[in-house]
């Protein structure tokens, strides 16, 4: 619960422009949550600092970090949490108006490719 609530809190800091903030709660909850290997919460926050990477005009690495949040969800076999997959969506949607859509399949391709370990590794990077 604490660490739902501590996502709630990213999401309002980025809401309000506080992309710093928002980053250190979004990787504090993202760290829990790949200690335990609570793989869902792993996602949600992967997912998270997509959005983040999106609000930072960082659009490579966002297009990594939805890679990876597809991964994580094939893995665990399931889909994204529905409440959730609206804004994924027009995330994926405006990514694809940033990038080309060569250099999306790259990352994309990237991103899917990586052991799980390395892609929290990458997501826990500051960037």
């Amino acid at each position: 619960y604490c660490l739902m609530l501590g996502l709630e809190f990213a999401m309002l800091a980025m809401l309000h422009g506080e992309l710093p903030k928002a980053a250190a709660l979004i990787k504090q909850s993202l760290q829990h949550n790949w200690d335990i290997r609570d793989y869902r919460g792993t996602d949600v926050c992967l997912d998270a600092l997509g959005a983040l990477s999106m609000a930072r005009a960082q659009f490579e690495r966002a297009a990594e970090l939805f890679g990876v949040v597809e991964r994580v969800l094939e893995f665990i076999r399931t889909s994204i949490l529905p409440f959730d997959q609206q804004q994924y969506m027009e995330n994926r949607k405006q990514l694809l108006t940033e990038l080309d859509e060569k250099t999306f399949a790259e990352f994309w391709a990237k991103a899917k490719a990586m052991s799980f370990e390395d892609a929290v590794t990458f997501a826990l990077a500051e960037k």
